[in-house]
């Protein structure tokens, strides 16, 4: 168990990367598929926040994780990281819920309602 909570006010993307952050990525690929959101895009939105919030263990996790069709995406993430002057400013988050499915559940607990600092 956990705590259970329903969060309108945030968006998909916000409350994956939460689970991400201060939970596990046990957590995040369960609410996906409450969701019938596709977890296989996990291991990308994982390289990101790495990057975006310097964690090195995180990139190289993410990157040992990393299906074969993804390497590419995460190579030219990681340049365009680097070009940008180590900023994540011009990255898009590589997360996209589908739109017509509602938000289900919520599990976790109450550190996922905080939300990262942009």
């Amino acid at each position: 168990g956990g705590l259970y909570a329903l969060l309108l006010n945030q968006s998909p993307v916000r409350i994956i990367s939460n689970l991400l952050i201060f939970e596990s990525r046990a957590k995040a690929s369960r609410l996906c598929a409450l969701n019938s959101w596709n977890p296989k895009q996990l291991p990308v939105l994982t390289l990101f926040l790495g990057l975006r919030f310097r964690q090195l263990e995180e990139i190289r996790q993410s990157l040992r994780v990393l299906r074969p069709d993804q390497e590419m995406e995460a190579c030219q993430m990681i340049m365009d990281f680097i070009k940008a002057g180590y900023s994540c400013a011009s990255l898009s988050l590589p997360f996209s819920p589908s739109p017509t499915a509602p938000l289900a559940a919520v599990a976790s607990s109450a550190s996922a309602a905080s939300s990262p600092s942009s």
